[in-house]
């Protein structure tokens, strides 16, 4: 399900979507088509007086247009690159190494000479910052220290039960919070998120069961600060998230991976953790579980379909309706092109003749009412 970004920030668009009554689309491709006839639409009134500005209107270059920004940025010592007045972490892998940023309009495309090394979301605005754990744990590792400095705390918690397992270190006073929390990050970045937070809930949960551990190292009950019942709970998450307890999970997820892609379902194997994670954090259902993980399958499968079909088809990539000129025909063929995008002549088995002279937009028509069959 895809929902529309657009507010009453574009009125056109909000009225449009508030006349539909749902902004909800079934993928992204229908809300494009969406987009488009909607241009369309307001464009119809629009085309007298766009034919008297085309007249003043210089040339297209020859050179076609650079379909994105590059930037030449370098990796900082902190692994961070800063391009368009934002901050983004990147590998620590790569601090010293000079990027090659290609600027798309949803993502970041980090090149070392030709070859592809990291892929970042694009922030919109400046002095925004995406910063990525996974990519400084092994920095903080061998720094742990560094971590209470960090310019960018809130990042460095990848979900609530992290940040309240590091509330309760830090209660604890042991002095260790810092390196104890990394620890536990490195877990999270090398194992497996989900089964780390998993322990970290089940163990910020429990009210007794601390208590013996604590006694075992200070010897005696007698002997424990004031405040360890709720201090200790996590007195040294390197003995409470282990290793040999989150392994059997991890053991089990690889096996489930596995077990999927045997079953030729790669999209749910490699977005299976991260579902699990999202089923934890909202409480969902295994049945709801399972749909999240049956409608990833589903929209990828139809999206590697439509690209199979687009290779097999040899049909031009640029004629599409997007760039389809609508006002070069009458509205009744308008009309008439319309009922030929639903594929109805298609069910019924009708022959469709375009006939005109020679560019006024036979081929053009032909490839893009054969991308929307295959859209559909």
């Amino acid at each position: 399900m895809w929902s529309s970004p657009i507010t009453a920030s574009v009125p056109s668009v909000d009225q449009a979507l508030r006349v539909r009554a749902n902004r909800d689309f079934a993928d992204r491709a229908s809300y494009e088509r969406f987009l488009q006839d909607l241009v369309r639409y307001r464009n119809q009134t629009r085309a007298a007086r766009f034919a008297q500005d085309q007249q003043a209107l210089r040339p297209l270059p020859a050179q076609p247009l650079a379909p994105c920004r590059e930037l030449q940025v370098s990796v900082s010592r902190f692994s961070t690159i800063q391009g368009l007045g934002n901050t983004s972490s990147v590998p620590s892998r790569l601090i010293g190494t000079t990027l090659l940023v290609r600027i798309r309009s949803e993502h970041l495309e980090g090149y070392v000479g030709a070859k592809p090394v990291v892929t970042l979301p694009r922030l919109h605005g400046r002095a925004q910052h995406a910063i990525n754990y996974r990519h400084l744990i092994w920095s903080l590792v061998r720094k742990p220290g560094a971590f209470a400095a960090y310019r960018y705390p809130d990042d460095l918690f990848p979900t609530l039960a992290f940040r309240r397992a590091y509330d309760q270190l830090m209660r604890a006073r042991t002095g260790r919070a810092d390196r104890e929390y990394v620890r536990v990050l490195h877990l999270a970045a090398t194992l497996s998120e989900t089964e780390v937070e998993t322990a970290l809930r089940r163990y910020g949960r429990s009210e007794h069961g601390t208590d013996c551990r604590c006694s075992a190292r200070t010897g005696s009950s007698d002997r424990r600060p004031a405040g360890c019942d709720r201090a200790y709970q996590f007195p040294a998450l390197r003995s409470v998230v282990t290793i040999a307890e989150v392994r059997p999970c991890l053991i089990a997820r690889r096996e489930l991976t596995a077990m999927l892609r045997e079953l030729r379902l790669p999209t749910m194997a490699t977005s299976c953790s991260q579902i699990a994670l999202k089923a934890s954090k909202e409480n969902l259902t295994h049945e709801g579980f399972l749909y999240e993980l049956a409608r990833l399958e589903c929209e990828e499968r139809a999206q590697r379909r439509i690209e199979r079909h687009l290779t097999q088809s040899k049909l031009p990539r640029e004629k599409t309706f997007r760039t389809f000129q609508w006002e070069r025909f009458s509205p009744a063929l308008q009309l008439q092109i319309e009922r030929l995008r639903s594929g109805a002549f298609v069910t019924h088995a009708h022959n469709v003749i375009a006939v005109g002279a020679p560019g006024v937009g036979k081929s053009h028509l032909a490839a893009a009412l054969g991308h929307e069959l295959i859209r559909a």
